[in-house]
């Protein structure tokens, strides 16, 4: 009977939880300034499979977003690139490759879906530190 009590607390405690996945939809992330912003869109370049001589491999990072109300937009590809290119900038890299994004149910983490982007951060060789 005590187990059954607090499988339902622990099971509507995380009903009460916004979401168990980053930030929620399609909105602006807000835990990062104007300029920040701006000074990351401009600094962090984009390539595709081919990078240019000239640059590091770091590794691969991971963004994701929870899709968490059926009438939220769904996070766009656009949104989360924007989330890798901070998150870059924030790493100290220059540059993100090989951009790939997925989704997946995610009922379990209190969202319809989560989306994710995935991609290689690189540092210049020769921009000086």
């Amino acid at each position: 009977m005590k187990f059954a009590l607090l499988l339902s607390a622990a099971l509507l405690a995380g009903c009460a939880n916004p979401n168990l996945v980053g930030l929620r939809g399609d909105k602006l992330d807000t835990r990062y300034g104007l300029q920040d912003r701006r000074a990351a869109k401009m600094h962090i370049k984009q390539f595709g499979d081919q990078v240019p001589p000239g640059y590091t491999k770091t590794k691969i990072y991971q963004v994701e977003r929870c899709n968490q109300y059926a009438q939220d937009e769904k996070p766009s590809k656009q949104t989360l690139t924007d989330d890798l290119i901070m998150l870059a900038y924030a790493e100290g890299a220059d540059a993100i490759s090989d951009i790939r994004f997925d989704s997946e149910s995610a009922i379990l983490k209190n969202c319809w879906t989560v989306e994710r982007a995935s991609g290689m951060f690189w540092i210049s060789t020769s921009t000086p530190r």
